[in-house]
């Protein structure tokens, strides 16, 4: 998935760079990587998403966060904030791409002051 979703954003000119290892992405993004948005699911290796998320807002409140899962109860559903949107497993391509669209074209800058 990471690998198709790679070639997906590349060719619309998104800024990419899949990661299996949520700790590898944080290093990364510690280092300054340029990305686009954040695309994360809630089960992972080493930390949740959430968890990961909670790490990416600290380093760049900038971008934008959209979780992916298998199950958005309520307990994910209620850290608002955290993420700016939500797609729930299995989905399509079609409608991840609208609403990474979306976030990437109406979200206001967030600043780190």
């Amino acid at each position: 998935m990471l690998q198709i979703l790679g070639r997906v954003f590349a060719k619309r000119d998104l800024a990419s760079v899949p990661f299996e290892d949520p700790k590898a992405a944080l290093a990364a993004l510690r280092e300054g990587i340029r990305v686009d948005a954040v695309v994360t699911d809630q089960t992972m290796p080493h930390m949740t998403g959430v968890e990961f998320a909670t790490q990416v807002r600290r380093l760049r409140p900038e971008l934008p966060i959209l979780l992916m899962s298998g199950n958005l109860d309520a307990g994910l559903l209620e850290h608002e904030g955290l993420f700016d949107g939500y797609i729930s497993k299995p989905f399509r391509l079609e409608p991840l791409l609208e609403l990474l669209d979306g976030l990437l074209e109406s979200r206001p800058q967030r600043t780190t002051d």
